[in-house]
C-alpha cells in the first residue's frame, strides 16, 4: 500500500497526538485555548485517512479514559500545574506504553517532549511548535537543551506563519525542516443565518446607541494587553468597548475599568460557547483589536474570525504571526505593543475614514478566505502528514 498522502488511503497507520488537553474532555471543564482547539482540528482533519489517538491532561488527579467522535482520549491524572506546565507521571506512562507508527507534539508541552524523547526514538516525529516559551525564564533554561535534541529528531516542524519561524530563536537549527500550516478557520460556523444580522444590530442599538464598538474576544491571560486597550478607552469618550471571554485577569480588568470610570463603556460578556453567539458578537462590533504584547500571542485566530465576519482589525508587531495576518494600512491597523496611546490613536483613525477603514477589511477577508480557513489548512495538513508517512515505508 501507499502512502502518498492524496487520495490513497492509509488507515493502517496510527498516530499518536500528544498536547495539553484535548476539548470537550469528560468534565467539561474550560480548557479552550489555541493548542488545544489546533490539537482538535488536527484531528478531525487526519481522522479522514488514519487511525488517531489524543494523550493529554486531565484537570484533575483522575485518568479518564473516552472516545469523542470515533478518536480515543487519555486524559491523564495530573497533579495541577508547575510553571504554567501539567504535571503527571501517568501521562509519561502512557506515552512509553503506547505504539504509534507517526507521533505528533504540540510543543511546548515538556513532560510529552521528554516521554517522546526516551521512549520513542525511533517513532517518527512531527511537532508543531505552536510557541516559544518566553516568560517561564528557569522552565525555558531547563527545557531548552531538551527541546533541542527532540527538534532535531523531527521529521517536519510545523508553525502558523513563516514569520513566526523566522523570529524564534527555537527554531534557527531546524529551520530546513519547517512547513508553515496555519491553524484554519471554519468560516462556515461564521456566516450569518437569515434574521441573525438584524437580530444583532438591534441589540447593539439597544445597549450601545448610536456608539461606535470596539471588541476583543480571548483567554484573560497577561499577554493579551486589554490593561492597555482599558487605558486607551480613557481618550475614546465616544466609543463602547466590548470584551468577551474570560480567565485569570477578568476581575483585575474590571477592577481597572472601575478605577479609570469607564464601566458604563467597557462592557465584559463573559465566554462564548456557541457559534451563533460568535456571530452574534462579530455583528455586534465595529472593529475588532487583538492588543498583545508578546510572542506568546503566537497566531492570534480571532484575527482571522473577525476578518472573515467583515470588520476591520487591529493588532499589534510582536514579532509574532499576527502581523502575517494583518499587514499594516492594507489589511488593517499594526500599532507597538503596551502602548495606550498609540491604541487609541489609531481606533480614532479607523473611525474617521470610512472609506480606507472599509478597504482594509474588504482587502482582510480577500486574504483570509484564501489562506486561513480550515479547508485551504486541512489540505496543507494533510501533506505535510502523506510525506511523512511515504518516508516510513
Amino acid at each position: 500500500m501507499r502512502h502518498d498522502g492524496t487520495n490513497e488511503v492509509v488507515s493502517r497507520l496510527r498516530i499518536l497526538q500528544i498536547g495539553t488537553h484535548y476539548p470537550f474532555h469528560i468534565y467539561g471543564d474550560e480548557v479552550f485555548g489555541g493548542v488545544e482547539n489546533n490539537l482538535k482540528q488536527c484531528v478531525d482533519v487526519l481522522s479522514s485517512q488514519y487511525q488517531l489517538q489524543a494523550i493529554g491532561y486531565n484537570t484533575r488527579n483522575e485518568t479518564r479514559r473516552y472516545e469523542r467522535d470515533g478518536v480515543p482520549v487519555i486524559a491523564c491524572a495530573s497533579l495541577g500545574k508547575f510553571s504554567s506546565q501539567w504535571v503527571s507521571l501517568r501521562l509519561i506512562w502512557e506515552i512509553a506504553r503506547a505504539k504509534p507508527d507517526i507521533i505528533h507534539l504540540h510543543a511546548p508541552e515538556v513532560l510529552g517532549m521528554l516521554a517522546v524523547l526516551f521512549f520513542h526514538r525511533r517513532t517518527p516525529l512531527v511537532i508543531t511548535h505552536h510557541l516559544d516559551i518566553v516568560r517561564q525564564r528557569f522552565l525555558r533554561l531547563f527545557v531548552r537543551p531538551f527541546y533541542r535534541v527532540v527538534l532535531k529528531r523531527a521529521k517536519v516542524v510545523i508553525v502558523y506563519t513563516k514569520k513566526y519561524a523566522e523570529m524564534s530563536e527555537e527554531l534557527i537549527a531546524v529551520s530546513d525542516r519547517v512547513a508553515v500550516v496555519p491553524h484554519g478557520t471554519r468560516e462556515d460556523e461564521l456566516i450569518l443565518l437569515p434574521g441573525e444580522q438584524e437580530a444583532a444590530l438591534e441589540e447593539k442599538k439597544k445597549l450601545f446607541g448610536s456608539s461606535n464598538v470596539v471588541a476583543f474576544l480571548g483567554r484573560h491571560v497577561g499577554y493579551k494587553g486589554i490593561d492597555y486597550l482599558i487605558e486607551a478607552m480613557v481618550e475614546l469618550p465616544e466609543i463602547q468597548l466590548m470584551i468577551g471571554g474570560g480567565g485569570e485577569k477578568t476581575a483585575e480588568w474590571q477592577a481597572l475599568s472601575k478605577a479609570r470610570g469607564l464601566e458604563a463603556r467597557v462592557h465584559f460578556i463573559g465566554n462564548i460557547k456557541t457559534a451563533e453567539a460568535r456571530r452574534k458578537f462579530y455583528a455586534m462590533s465595529d472593529l475588532f483589536v487583538l492588543p498583545s504584547l508578546t510572542r506568546s500571542e503566537s497566531f492570534g485566530q480571532v484575527l482571522v474570525e473577525a476578518q472573515l465576519s467583515g470588520l476591520p482589525v487591529l493588532t499589534t508587531e510582536t514579532g509574532s504571526g499576527n502581523t502575517e495576518i494583518v499587514q499594516d494600512g492594507k489589511t488593517g491597523y499594526v500599532v507597538p505593543p503596551a502602548d495606550a496611546f498609540a491604541l487609541a490613536k489609531s481606533i480614532k483613525m479607523a473611525f474617521s475614514d470610512d472609506a480606507k477603514r472599509n478597504e482594509m477589511r474588504d482587502n482582510a477577508l480577500a486574504n483570509a478566505k484564501a489562506r486561513y480557513t480550515d479547508r485551504q489548512c486541512g489540505v496543507a495538513l494533510l501533506e505535510v502528514f502523506g510525506k511523512v508517512a511515504a518516508s516510513t515505508g
